[in-house]
């Protein structure tokens, strides 16, 4: 049984010839016409090409960047002008608010003229009665009169109040109150977990500490032990250690 040989199977995997890639052509032999060549087969793909006007379409950057310099206008500033600063600041008015020919005080002003000049006789309509009583008052304290309420008092044009309530400060709030900030040191918000009082509760406290110094002046003064303990009587004599019977009180 020794002297017997075993058979082993083999299996050879066979290659797979791409079948896709496109052959070369043979170079015609000497001797042979050009139409007479070898008919070969061959697959030929057409490459796609992508339409880079799309935006949603990926393309190279050199095609998007042609069809934006076709598409788009160019604008270019001018620069000759030069820039110059008004002069006209101490003459110049504020016209946010109405225009002065039209604001209450003109209309009051011209309901007024027009009560003068008219017959009393003449019927001018509900909005145009005329009243009687006569008020030692200009045109503009009558406009800015809560009776008449003719609107609102005309401001001056030559003043200029900007005003800015800062009810908030600019704390970081994460950093007050966990202690950590994640932008840590650019963070453009200050970063301090101390509490400030506003100005409304110091004005408080300061009027609730006058009261308590108008009730009691004594309040907040601090006396000292050695001056109390003069003032008061002893409890028992000092010559015979007995409590006093009948004690004279003197100054």
């Amino acid at each position: 049984m020794s002297d017997d040989h075993i058979n082993v199977p083999f299996f050879k995997k066979k290659t797979r010839l791409n079948v896709n890639l496109r052959k070369r052509k043979k170079s015609p032999s000497p001797g042979v016409n050009v139409g007479e060549e070898d008919n070969s087969s061959a697959v030929v793909t057409k490459e796609r090409k992508l339409d880079t006007s799309h935006p949603f379409v990926q393309a190279s950057k050199k095609g998007r960047r042609v069809t934006r310099e076709e598409i788009s206008d160019m604008y270019i500033a001018n620069k000759s002008a030069v820039t110059s600063a008004s002069e006209d600041i101490a003459t110049r008015t504020a016209e946010w608010d109405t225009e002065i020919d039209r604001d209450a005080q003109a209309l009051l002003e011209k309901k007024l003229a027009a009560e003068e000049a008219l017959d009393d006789n003449l019927y001018k309509g509900a909005n145009a009665y005329k009243s009687y009583i006569k008020k030692r008052d200009t045109a503009a304290g009558s406009a800015a009169s809560s009776k008449i309420k003719a609107g609102p008092i005309r401001a001056p044009s030559n003043i200029r109040v900007t005003s800015r309530f800062d009810y908030q400060p600019d704390i970081c709030k994460d950093y007050k109150e966990t202690g950590y900030c994640g932008y840590g040191d650019s963070c453009k918000f200050l970063h301090d977990r101390g509490d400030y009082k506003s100005g409304w509760q110091l004005e408080r406290e300061w009027e609730e500490m006058n009261g308590k110094l108008k009730k009691d002046p004594n309040a907040f003064l601090v006396g000292n032990s050695d001056e109390e303990s003069e003032e008061e009587l002893p409890f028992a004599c000092i010559i015979c250690r007995q409590n006093f019977k009948d004690p004279i009180v003197t100054q």
